[in-house]
């Protein structure tokens, strides 16, 4: 186990981050994460196949929360090499005509709206922040709760986890 490339334990080394410079929540997690790898070490084998599921779990939940907290930089940095890439290859100027613009077309719900009512739908009642973007959320997740139309997001108080809940009364 000792041996073993850990996702998040790569995901650092590749973006060359210091343990050091993490959030005292995460870094928390990590050393608690270090410490089951030792222990597991020294556990008789029943009770290493229960800890080896654990310890990938948790090493998973670790590589997700680093995406979410550097989710803007890892962001930022896609979008600064596109631009270099547009910098660098100018394109003939064109003639600029009016173009007629269609007329908006109303949108019957928003779409971060339909997102989470499909994951009830599903029966799902809590979902990472990662997760979310990747269904293509675009609403702010910087606070506690998010209220949306008839639905409440409420982030998990130690994770980047969010809590489904539908609202009465709206």
């Amino acid at each position: 186990m000792k041996n073993r490339i850990f996702k998040h334990k790569a995901f650092l080394k590749d973006n060359s981050i210091a343990s050091s410079s993490l959030s005292p929540l995460l870094q928390k997690r990590i050393t608690g994460f270090d410490e089951l790898v030792e222990d597991y070490e020294h556990a008789v084998e029943e009770d290493q196949g229960k800890m080896e599921s654990k310890i990938t779990k948790l090493d998973i939940e670790i590589e997700e929360d680093l995406y979410d907290e550097y989710e803007q930089l890892l962001e930022n940095n896609e979008d600064i090499e596109e631009e270099e890439k547009k910098t660098l290859a100018p394109q003939p100027e064109k003639k600029s005509e009016p173009v007629p613009r269609p007329s908006p077309v109303p949108q019957a719900k928003n779409k971060d709206v339909e997102i989470i009512e499909s994951l009830l739908r599903k029966g799902q009642k809590s979902i990472g922040r990662s997760d979310l973007r990747t269904l293509g959320y675009k609403g702010k997740l910087d606070d506690k709760e998010h209220l949306m139309e008839n639905y409440k997001l409420k982030k998990a108080l130690f994770s980047y986890t969010y809590y489904i809940t539908p609202v009465k009364g709206k």
